[in-house]
């Protein structure tokens, strides 16, 4: 497929997936990363529940994780987002790194608009012009253990919609979602390594996304949030607003 037809399937059921667009090296060196980032009781998130999960909220502006910018070099991820976009990316300071951690939060949608006083927010539908996007890799095979992302396509856009959907992906693949479309993640497998990441058009909608990720991110981690060098050079080399 096409980066045009794979943004428009991206926008008209929410999720699509890009095959084995990571190299096993690119693969094995990030999943390394993270398991070494986390070994020994190490680097827990002390915002988090009890403080206790392996998560890393904001992982792209800690120096372990430098490297995941790369990311953003690959040309079919970006295809794929340029053409969702409209040529108009924006960071949306969004970058998590998860290991072990599963299903924790059920169905839910990834809208990052909590601070906007109206409780109805995640359910206002009517909100054709979001486009902030998801980048979900999964460093490990989940096509038949049921540890990968189970999404409702569709419901980006009606809430009503309750099909379930399994993506078993393979080491490589990269699933693009809609930040609205419910999901969950499948069951916790030992050592099983993600990251969610998301890219958003320029626009309002994803500016507020990011200062939700931003105040989010501060509260878990407990600390103020910081664009760092590398990766603020990354985006500017890349065209990407943030």
């Amino acid at each position: 497929m096409s980066y045009k037809d794979r943004a428009q399937e991206l926008k008209e059921h929410g999720v699509t997936v890009l095959e084995g667009v990571l190299q096993k090296e690119q693969v094995s060196k990030y999943r390394e990363l993270i398991v070494d980032y986390f070994a020994d009781g190490k680097n827990r998130c002390p915002g988090y529940g009890d403080g206790s999960q392996t998560i890393r909220p904001d992982a792209i502006n800690d120096n372990h994780f430098m490297s995941f910018v790369d990311i953003l070099d690959n040309e079919d991820i970006m295809g794929v987002l340029k053409e969702a976009t409209d040529n108009k990316p924006r960071w949306v300071h969004h970058f998590d790194v998860h290991k072990s951690f599963g299903g924790a939060k059920g169905w839910h949608s990834d809208a990052q608009l909590w601070h906007i006083n109206d409780e109805n927010y995640e359910h206002d539908f009517s909100m054709g012009d979001y486009n902030v996007y998801r980048i979900a890799i999964y460093f490990q095979d989940h096509q038949e253990d049921g540890g990968g992302l189970y999404v409702r396509p569709g419901s980006h856009i009606d809430s009503e919609k309750s099909e379930e959907y399994y993506i078993g992906t393979e080491p490589g693949d990269v699933i693009l979602f809609d930040a609205r479309i419910k999901h969950k993640g499948g069951r916790n497998i030992e050592d099983r390594c993600t990251v969610y990441a998301a890219l958003g058009k320029d626009n309002e909608w994803s500016k507020l996304h990011a200062k939700g990720a931003i105040e989010r991110q501060e509260k878990q981690n407990q600390e103020p949030y910081v664009l760092l060098p590398y990766l603020r050079k990354k985006l500017e080399k890349l065209g990407i607003v943030y």
